[in-house]
């Protein structure tokens, strides 16, 4: 079966694009919503709906097959950040709204199942968080600086964290590991446990920009990148100690990376391109080989901004949406 990609835009048009063998795209259906889409979409483990929060709070939920919407439900303010769907259901889906709620929502059965309230509007994506049994703990953190598990049956606050400054970009969760990214580039560790949040240890970015966007975790190297406003990124051992700082020259907001895997002539010499893309519209590409040594370059510019994130398909594609009003795809040699 062939992929498919949900692209959003802020005029509210909303498609499915089937990527087809020969890497061209086909329009399996549009839809104009009456208002911004702003975060990306989320599928269901069965592909058979999309769901899709917009400016005016309203979260759409949407038949994959036919562009049909099955059901709306309106929060009390926008929504920012992405819903997050419960893979071992795959019937609830949480989703967070700057009017500082969590919603838990059955989307087949068609009902809240709850609301709980936090201490700020919200902008970053809830994260769900196995404890190994059958009750599931979620992470949430608000533009007040507040960490909080909850309870996904019950809907109710266990375990709140007061961080010092607001956090926009997304939950990073490794194993029972929490990290967490305050807009002011501390970076802070957690070890999570049944009912508590334990700090292992915080690393403050010494770039002195901001930080929007969710790190990354590249497990075979066990090292955590962290790119900020000014273009650096930040790269973290497991121990939270500085591993390599590196500065792209693009001096703008750099998004969360996609990794392409390369492998060389014999297979123990793999190396890592990790591509980045900046608001200022340059794609960047760190190289990262089996021991660890690293080069950067900047692959591509353009005369537009991009701000959407960057998708990477068959190791070979990277996509991603700018402000030209254009889907760009582009092929990796």
């Amino acid at each position: 079966m062939s992929p498919v990609l949900f692209l959003g835009s802020h005029s509210g048009l909303f498609v499915a694009l089937d990527i087809l063998d020969d890497d061209s795209m086909k329009l399996r259906w549009s839809l104009h919503l009456s208002d911004r889409i702003l975060s990306s979409a989320a599928v269901s483990r069965d592909a058979k709906y999309v769901i899709v929060g917009c400016s005016s709070g309203l979260l759409r939920v949407i038949l994959t097959a036919s562009s049909e919407i099955v059901w709306r439900f309106q929060a009390k303010s926008m929504i920012k950040c992405s819903p997050v769907i419960d893979s071992k259901t795959d019937s609830i889906v949480y989703c967070c709204s700057y009017d500082s709620r969590v919603y838990a929502l059955d989307f087949r059965c068609k009902t809240c199942l709850w609301a709980c309230e936090m201490s700020s509007a919200i902008t970053s994506s809830p994260s769900i968080s196995d404890t190994g049994s059958s009750a599931q703990l979620l992470l949430c953190v608000d533009l007040n600086g507040l960490l909080a598990v909850l309870n996904t049956e019950l809907g109710v606050i266990e375990k709140r964290v007061q961080l010092e400054k607001p956090v926009f970009s997304d939950i990073l969760q490794l194993g029972s590991l929490v990290l967490i990214c305050q807009v002011n580039g501390c970076v802070c560790c957690y070890q999570r446990t049944q009912t508590d949040l334990k700090l292992q240890w915080t690393y403050q970015i010494t770039s002195g920009a901001n930080v929007f966007n969710k790190p990354f975790y590249l497990e075979e190297k066990r090292l955590t990148f962290i790119p900020d406003s000014s273009g650096v990124v930040t790269i973290l051992d497991a121990k939270g100690q500085l591993f390599s700082r590196i500065d792209t020259g693009l001096n703008c907001c750099l998004s969360s990376p996609v990794v392409v895997k390369c492998t060389g002539e014999k297979k123990s010499e793999t190396t890592k391109e990790l591509y980045f893309v900046g608001s200022c519209g340059s794609l960047a590409k760190l190289t990262l080989d089996s021991h660890r040594n690293q080069d950067v370059q900047i692959v591509q510019k353009f005369p537009f901004e991009i701000f959407a994130p960057l998708l990477l398909l068959r190791n070979r594609l990277l996509i991603f949406g700018s402000h030209d009003d254009k889907l760009h795809c582009l092929k990796i040699n």
